[in-house]
């Protein structure tokens, strides 16, 4: 008799606490989702939960669009803040769903109605502050629901969202790991399932470093099985530049994954994260910097007025190299967004260089006697001890209006107009609104 009654108490437990679907689910039919059908392109789907975290979140959507992909972000209603909002904006602006999630496993209790009044005013705060309602789908904390859970969310029409066996980022009472987590992901990962992470209360290096090596080595070594974690953004079309706009975008594409080796490559505690499979630092992110370099070139031969673009003439009459190409434009979109013309010279010699051995060639570009500074494209302020490699540079003004086409000769813009400058970059939202706004005027 006991033994039933522990069977028994053991599948109540289970069908609302399981971590797979089980017989609450089964019963709410095509309100639960813990598998999307297998079609074609085979695809496998990515989730984050907890968020948005404003130290975490920006970073990793950084990795999401380097690597072309889209993910879901399930947003607790407390991390939906003023602070917050640009992040949320970023996300829907960047293709990726936005839906919703609960910071307590006491979702499961609540009375159908209050369940779907409470949802619904996070749908309404979100959309209040990034100006876009979240699709209508749920994923309770934990994964712990109930059946009137399942009744609350018919209410308002949403979905309750899950995940597949083993492909999620807790390693059962043991420290996260980025290794074993990419190891177990990869190993179990097929056409239709649903991955989950987070990015809440992560440490960002472990969260990120696991999206580097699953863009890294899985796109690589399972492309066949998950072709569809790779979304078509336009980026994969090679055809011509239409405009000097577009070139300067994918230069700064290009920037993006410097800056990510860079980070991968010195980050401080390098020294101490030995994981099995990533010898060398990089590496991926180097391969893909000089095939992001031969895809630039190509469009640029198929591009017949490519000499007539402001910003391919500069670096042609320049004759800057690769190296100096990339300071020049980390100098420009810096200025762009954050308002801000000055970078620290080690931060940029660290943005160039692969290893060690770069970081010591590159101070070169620093020098007086090299091309930045001898044609007068870049400024160097040194520290109050007069040293260079711990100063600040920034571009000059006539470098800046060259690259975005401005007529040469121009007055020199004074302060009220700096002002004005800048605090329209602080309100700015991206660079193709920077671009549009530039070609209106």
């Amino acid at each position: 008799m006991w033994i039933l009654v522990l069977i028994g108490v053991g599948i109540v437990a289970l069908a609302h606490t399981a971590p797979a679907p089980f017989v609450l689910d089964a019963m709410a039919g095509d309100r639960a989702v813990w598998h999307m059908p297998r079609g074609a392109p085979p695809t496998v789907y990515l989730t984050f939960d907890d968020g948005p975290n404003p130290t975490t979140t920006p970073d990793l959507l950084d990795v999401l669009a380097r690597e072309g992909a889209h993910a879901s972000f399930f947003l607790i209603d407390r991390h939906v803040t003023e602070e917050t909002a640009p992040i949320i904006k970023r996300m829907f602006a960047e293709g990726h769903a936005v839906a919703l999630h609960s910071a307590t496993r006491s979702y499961m209790s609540m009375a159908p109605s209050e369940l779907a009044r409470t949802l619904s005013a996070a749908a309404d705060r979100i959309e209040m502050l990034a100006g876009t309602r979240p699709c209508r789908a749920f994923r309770p904390h934990g994964g712990w629901r109930s059946g009137q859970m399942y009744v609350g969310l018919r209410q308002i029409d949403h979905r309750l969202i899950g995940w597949g066996w083993m492909l999620w980022d807790f390693d059962w009472y043991r420290a996260k790991k980025a290794a074993r987590t990419f190891d177990r992901i990869v190993g179990r990962a097929s056409a239709g399932d649903i991955i989950v992470m987070h990015d809440g209360d992560e440490k960002a290096l472990d969260l990120l470093e696991t999206c580097y090596r699953l863009g890294d080595e899985a796109l690589t070594a399972f492309r066949e099985e998950v072709l569809g974690v790779v979304v078509d953004d336009g980026r994969s079309v090679a055809g011509p530049y239409p405009t000097n706009h577009q070139y300067l975008l994918d230069l700064r594409i290009l920037h993006n994954l410097y800056l990510h080796r860079s980070e991968r490559v010195f980050q401080q505690e390098r020294w101490d994260r030995a994981h099995p499979g990533v010898a060398t630092p990089g590496l991926q992110l180097g391969q893909r910097i000089e095939a992001f370099w031969h895809r630039i070139e190509r469009r640029l031969q198929l591009t017949a007025d490519a000499e007539q673009f402001p910003a391919v003439r500069f670096f042609r009459q320049h004759r800057l190299g690769r190296a100096e190409s990339i300071i020049v434009v980390a100098l420009l979109f810096r200025e762009l967004f954050e308002g801000n013309p000055y970078a620290d010279v080690a931060e940029l010699i660290r943005l160039v260089s692969g290893d060690e051995i770069d970081l010591m060639r590159n101070r070169r570009h620093f020098l007086d006697q090299g091309r930045l500074l001898r044609q007068d494209i870049v400024k160097v302020l040194p520290d109050l001890d007069g040293r260079v490699l711990t100063g600040e540079a920034h571009l000059t003004d006539w470098a800046v209006n060259f690259l975005f086409g401005a007529p040469q000769g121009d007055e020199a813009i004074d302060a009220d107009d700096r002002l004005d400058w800048h605090l329209y970059l602080s309100k700015l939202d991206d660079a193709r609104t920077f671009f549009r706004d530039l070609e209106a005027n």
